[in-house]
């Protein structure tokens, strides 16, 4: 699949590229969201491959979707480490914060290796990161659909 996108990407030219790794879907998705967010169709190096070449074809990796979560934040909260990878080395900044003021470590708050990725790929590139790594409080609490059990990342991830 990494080969058809640079293949796709080489033959739309460059301005055209460019427009195609920005445009949104209709629920304001990216492709370095859908990217970002995991999936079972491709492995995690796979994506963080995807990741590059979508960042050559100068994508933005600071677009926000709706409540201001950056492709950093979606994959630091899906636990996708190549893609926090490949997103940081293409200037990717740690420090965003969401429409609530949280930062990629609070969206890893329960994943000690990811903070660990997080902060060692940003002292590798010269970066800091900011942020508690701790749960935060939620504005509203949403539940899987059953009503069971609460789905807090859901809400943030989707909601």
């Amino acid at each position: 699949m990494a080969l058809v996108l640079r293949q796709l990407l080489a033959m739309a030219g460059p301005s055209l590229a460019t427009e195609l790794a920005n445009r949104k879907d209709q629920y304001g998705w990216a492709p370095l969201h859908r990217l970002c967010s995991g999936g079972k169709d491709h492995t995690q190096a796979a994506r963080g491959g995807m990741v590059s070449q979508l960042c050559q074809a100068k994508a933005d990796v600071e677009v926000i979707k709706k409540k201001g979560a950056t492709p950093l934040m979606v994959a630091a909260a899906t636990s996708q480490f190549d893609q926090v990878v490949a997103l940081m080395e293409n200037g990717a900044d740690p420090n965003n914060c969401d429409a609530e003021g949280a930062t990629v470590l609070d969206m890893a708050w329960n994943n000690r290796a990811m903070q660990k990725t997080l902060t060692d790929t940003a002292a590798r590139i010269g970066a800091g990161v900011s942020g508690s790594g701790r749960q935060r409080a939620y504005t509203c609490i949403y539940t899987h659909a059953c009503g069971e059990k609460p789905a807090l990342w859901w809400t943030w991830l989707y909601g």
